[in-house]
């Protein structure tokens, strides 16, 4: 009976034992040309992959030049320049603790791409002066600012005038 036990015991043991690993399959894979690129045709331009447009712009007040150079503009960049100047005022006027005299002057310009359709193109101008007022006294002081915003179509070579108020003139030519 210890005999049978036993041998009862040892064969169910040998049941239980792991079985042997079951090796793995050998995958083997074809292997492929290498894709076709095919090159393709060069795209037309756009208003985003144009080159700018490269724009003189002179801005007077009466006979006084404030601005004479050249800007670069495309449909993303516009072009600006902008020139400040302050400091004290030239009159020597008595002022309390919280008065200040002081003489500012701006002078700002902008230039930006509009475009309405591939061929018609547009340049949107904007300009702005500030200056110390004309009569200037302890009494009396001030700035004047005239501005002047205009959309102009350009041609290569061919000036566009723009008349502002105060004698602010700005003249711009697409080269």
């Amino acid at each position: 009976m210890l005999f049978a036990f036993l041998l009862a015991s040892a064969v169910a043991q040998s049941n239980s034992l792991p079985a042997a690993p079951v090796p793995m399959p050998i995958i083997s894979t074809a292997v492929s040309p290498p894709p076709v690129i095919v090159p393709m045709p060069p795209r037309p331009p756009s208003r985003f992959t144009a080159p700018p447009v490269v724009v003189d712009v002179k801005v007077m007040a009466g006979d006084r030049t404030l601005f004479d150079d050249t800007l670069r503009v495309d449909p993303i960049n516009g072009a600006s320049y902008t020139q400040t100047r302050s400091e004290a005022s030239a009159l020597n006027c008595p002022s309390s603790l919280y008065e200040t005299r002081s003489a500012s002057h701006n002078f700002h310009v902008r230039l930006s791409q509009r475009s309405f359709g591939e061929k018609n193109q547009a340049i949107a101008v904007d300009v702005s002066w500030t200056r110390p007022g004309a009569a200037q006294s302890c009494d009396n002081s001030g700035s004047r600012l005239a501005t002047l915003s205009q959309l102009v179509k350009l041609s290569p070579g061919k000036p566009v005038r723009i008349d502002g108020d105060a004698g602010l003139r700005v003249e711009v030519r697409q080269r």
